[in-house]
């Protein structure tokens, strides 16, 4: 899908199938949260929920959220890589995003595109 398009023109079955893919992928996020274990907690398994949720954000022509997606695993990255780096901001952030993605998942479709219009409006 073009990213040039509205977001109202997205179709209801790809809002629907994303917000499933989301579900899926938020308990292995939300894991994580709980167990805040940053040193015995399956590192891919967070990488691989982030990747499928970039992955069909893209597929839905929902730029925002893909790269939200992406800049939370390049930050969870290099904050597992760099011990030096301020673990408990990435968490914080980190914390911040999984909640959004989880209310966007329960959202109707209004509630859904006000979201992203809104969002899409502040980062231009």
């Amino acid at each position: 899908m073009n990213e040039e398009k509205k977001y109202t023109e997205i179709d209801d079955s790809l809002i629907e199938l994303f917000q499933t893919e989301l579900q899926t992928h938020i308990l292995v996020l939300k894991n994580y949260l709980s167990e805040n274990d940053s040193e015995n907690f399956d590192i891919e398994s967070i990488y691989h929920a982030l990747q499928m949720i970039k992955g069909t954000a893209k597929i839905v022509g929902i730029k925002i959220l893909a790269d939200l997606a992406n800049a939370i695993n390049n930050a969870f990255s290099e904050s597992k890589n760099n011990k030096q780096n301020n673990f408990q901001e990435f968490y914080k952030y980190f914390h911040i995003s999984v909640n959004i993605f989880e209310s966007l998942s329960k959202m109707d479709r209004t509630g859904f595109m006000t979201f992203l219009t809104k969002e899409d409006e502040n980062i231009k």
